[in-house]
């Protein structure tokens, strides 16, 4: 029986760590590279596999080699990948980071196959999983993939969580169909209109004018400090983050929203549910690539249970 069903992208990811950010047309040696799997549709879907949940992706890749890579990736992590489909033609997708020694990180996406994703790739892929709980879906992949996904996951009962990364204003009909909005702080900004730099706004106001757009709830991501809560019934809820020495912070969004689908298909309530969530994006830290993190259930349960002894959540 699958838990969760991701409509999502898979993207290769390259990664050179320097010790800054290069300038135009200068060179700089690095002192690590890694070549590894990703994107936030993969990244969601393991982090929740990860988590002892039973996940089914639907995904496009391209008819290259980087292909093999996708399916080697879901066979290893026990995701049913039935739903990815090979796209003649066009490549798949490829993500190259430039990663600074503090862990943050700069990243240019080719989008690739993801960009070939379409409603007919989506309808007959959700149908079957009848008993799934959540859809989590994100927009590495075009509005109307989202859109198919989203109307069919609330047909069949399932709770909608969506990501809105890499942020772009999106649909009405869309927002209308998520129970979950998980954006980060620039990616709010951009969707109530505004530039992603644009910090007059208190962040508060922004979740509440996403609210007005559609979703149930509004889920900021924070980073070191957290996320936010908002509904429409009840007063804003301020999570805080467990403090870590990151290495490498690309896919920690991914990892919030996998643990954050994880924690409500298990049955969790919302606020819970999101600070399990930041556990699993604070541990998803630890090493360099999206997916080498990701943690197990046994490694967010064991912070759980020590934060809670602790008062610390």
């Amino acid at each position: 029986m699958t838990d969760i069903v991701v409509a999502g992208s898979f993207v290769v990811g390259m990664t050179v760590r320097l010790p800054r950010m290069p300038y135009p047309g200068e060179t700089l040696v690095a002192d690590l590279f890694d070549l590894g799997v990703g994107g936030k549709g993969t990244n969601l879907a393991v982090a929740a596999a990860r988590q002892g949940r039973q996940v089914a992706i639907i995904a496009r890749v391209g008819d290259d080699d980087f292909a093999a890579m996708a399916y080697d990736l879901y066979r290893r992590e026990g995701i049913d990948s039935r739903g990815v489909v090979r796209t003649p033609g066009e490549k798949t997708a490829v993500g190259l980071v430039y990663l600074q020694p503090n862990g943050e990180n700069t990243i240019g996406l080719y989008r690739g196959a993801n960009w070939q994703l379409t409603p007919a790739d989506i309808e007959p892929h959700i149908a079957p999983h009848h008993d799934a709980r959540v859809l989590a879906t994100q927009l590495e992949i075009p509005d109307e993939a989202v859109a198919a996904a989203v109307r069919m996951a609330r047909k069949q009962g399932m709770r909608v969580i969506l990501n809105p990364a890499p942020a772009r204003a999106l649909p009405a009909a869309i927002l209308r169909e998520v129970d979950i909005l998980t954006p980060n702080e620039g990616e709010a900004r951009v969707l109530a209109g505004l530039r992603a730099d644009d910090d007059a706004t208190d962040i508060v106001e922004i979740a509440r004018a996403l609210l007005a757009q559609g979703p149930r709830t509004v889920i900021v991501t924070r980073g070191a400090h957290g996320c936010l809560v908002v509904t429409s019934d009840g007063d804003p809820q301020a999570i805080p983050a467990h403090p870590v020495q990151p290495v490498d912070t690309v896919g920690a969004g991914d990892a919030f929203n996998g643990g954050l689908a994880a924690a409500l298909a298990a049955g969790m309530k919302l606020p819970d549910a999101a600070r399990w969530a930041n556990i699993t994006a604070a541990l998803s830290t630890r090493a360099v690539g999206a997916v080498g993190g990701l943690p197990a259930h046994s490694e967010v349960a064991d912070l759980w249970r020590r934060t809670a002894a602790t008062g610390s959540q």
